[in-house]
C-alpha cells in the first residue's frame, strides 16, 4: 500500500519479498501518487486530454513495475486503485459520476480516463460481477476468486461511496483553533454530534456491490473454506491526524451503510485486508457490540510516510492489550465499534498473511522497513504476527 517512488527502487526489501515467495501478491491501492517519476500531473477534463494524461499517467505506471516486476512475474497478483491511481485527493465515486462541482461533491475526472487507467491497472482481476456500466458510464470491477483453496472477495470502496456533501454543507471547525476548517470532510470539532451526519440514503459499498457481498459471504460459508475480502481502507475511522478528528473519507463513515457492509462480509468469516491509512493495525470490527464483526489488517505505508495516530481520548471498555496504549474496546469517532488489538506507531513496511487450511488458523504478519532507507529491518513491532482461529 501507498507507493510513493522517492526511494525507488526499494531493491533490498524487493529482494527479501522474493525470497519469502509468497503464493499471491496484493496491491491494496495508491499503486502511484501524482508525484511520482517526476511529478508532471495532467488531468484529463475532456476527451481531448486523453493521449497526452495517459501518456504521462504510464510513465508513473512504470516506476512501479519497475519497483516490483522480480515479485510479480512468477506469481499472481491482485491490484485495485485507490484514490491518488486516479489523480484523487481522497474520493467519493458518487456511484461514479463525472466530477462537476468540488472535491467533496464526488465524482471523478474524465470517464473515459478513469476507465484507461482502471484497465491500465487491473486487466488481470478476474470478470468484474457486475461491470456496469455505472453513473455517467465508468466500470466497475468488483468480483471474486478462489485460489489456493482460499476464498477472495474483491471490492471497491470508493466508487459507489456517498460524497459528504449529501449531508453536510459547511466545514465544521475546530473551536480550539483561530484557523478555519477548510476541509470540510474533517470533523475537528470534539464536541460535534456525528449521528447528524447518517442517513438511510448514505452508500458505501452500494446495493448491488452489497449484494455481491452477501452472496459470496453465503458460498464461504456452505464451503467450509478460508477466505479474506481485499479492499481500500478499514470500516472504520481508526488513523487520525489529529486524536479528536473525524474523517468523512474513512470508512467508518456512513456509519448505517458500514455496518450493512459488514453485516454481508461476515458469515464468511473472512479476514478484512486493507491499506490507504499509511498505518499498520489489526483490529476486529464491532457491529451490534464488540468482537461480533469480521478482523481487519489495515497494511502499513511502503513508499509514503507514517503519519496517522490512533489515541483515543475514552479509555476502553475491556479488552486492552497490556502494554500498548489505545488497545481494546473503543468507539471511532462516529460512534463505530471497534477492538485494536495491534498498531504500528512510527513503522514502515508491508505485511504478510499466511492461510493454514488444516488447522484454520490465519496468520497476520508485519515485515518493517528502515524509514529513512526503505531497506528492511530486524525488529519486532508489537501486536504481530497475530494468529487468528477460523471456526
Amino acid at each position: 500500500s501507498c507507493v510513493n517512488d522517492k526511494r525507488f527502487p526499494f531493491k533490498k526489501t524487493v529482494e527479501q519479498m522474493v525470497a519469502q515467495n509468497p503464493d499471491l501478491v496484493f496491491f491494496s491501492g495508491d499503486q502511484l501518487y501524482q508525484t511520482n517519476a517526476g511529478g508532471e500531473v495532467i488531468e484529463a477534463e475532456s476527451e481531448a486530454d486523453l493521449l497526452p494524461a495517459m501518456k504521462s499517467y504510464l510513465a508513473k505506471w512504470r516506476m512501479f513495475g519497475l519497483t516490483f516486476r522480480d515479485l510479480m512475474k512468477d506469481r499472481p497478483s491482485v491490484i485495485i486503485t485507490d484514490d491518488h491511481d486516479v489523480y484523487a485527493r481522497d474520493l467519493w465515486g458518487n456511484g461514479g459520476k463525472r466530477m462537476t462541482g468540488g472535491r467533496t461533491d464526488g465524482g471523478y475526472l474524465d470517464l473515459a480516463w478513469v476507465n484507461a487507467v482502471e484497465r491500465v491497472q487491473m486487466w488481470i482481476l478476474p470478470d468484474a460481477a457486475n461491470p456496469g456500466p455505472w453513473g455517467d458510464g465508468i466500470l466497475g470491477y468488483f468480483t471474486s476468486m478462489d485460489f489456493g483453496g482460499v476464498s477472495f472477495a474483491i471490492l471497491e470502496d470508493r466508487k459507489f461511496k456517498s460524497p459528504p456533501t449529501d449531508i453536510l454543507k459547511k466545514a465544521v471547525d475546530d473551536p480550539r483553533s483561530k484557523k478555519p476548517n477548510t476541509t470540510l470532510e474533517v470533523i475537528m470539532d470534539p464536541t460535534f454530534d456525528t449521528r447528524t451526519l447518517d442517513a438511510p440514503g448514505l452508500n458505501l459499498l452500494g446495493d448491488a456491490q452489497e449484494t455481491f457481498l452477501r452472496d459470496w459471504a453465503e458460498g464461504v460459508r456452505r464451503s467450509g473454506k478460508l477466505a479474506a475480502v481485499l479492499h481500500q481502507s478499514p470500516f472504520v475511522n481508526v488513523g487520525n491526524y489529529q486524536r479528536t478528528f473525524g474523517d468523512m473519507d474513512s470508512n467508518g463513515w456512513p456509519p448505517t451503510a458500514r455496518k450493512h457492509a459488514l453485516q454481508a462480509a461476515a458469515p464468511s468469516q473472512a479476514i478484512l485486508i486493507s491499506g490507504d491509512l499509511h498505518y499498520g493495525t489489526i483490529l476486529q470490527h464491532g457491529i451490534e457490540d464488540w468482537g461480533d464483526g469480521p478482523w481487519c489488517y489495515s497494511l502499513p505505508p511502503f513508499g509514503s510516510g507514517q503519519g496517522r495516530v490512533w489515541d483515543p481520548v475514552e479509555p476502553p471498555q475491556g479488552g486492552a492489550v497490556p502494554g500498548m496504549p489505545g488497545s481494546g474496546n473503543h468507539f471511532d469517532r462516529f460512534g463505530n465499534k471497534l477492538t485494536l488489538v495491534a498498531k504500528a506507531d512510527g513503522y514502515v513496511g508491508y505485511g504478510m498473511v499466511l492461510f493454514d487450511k488444516d488447522s484454520r488458523d490465519i496468520t497476520l504478519q508485519f515485515h518493517p522497513m528502515d524509514p529513512n532507507t526503505r531497506e528492511p529491518i530486524d525488529v519486532d513491532v508489537p501486536g504481530w504476527p497475530k494468529r487468528i482461529r477460523v471456526e
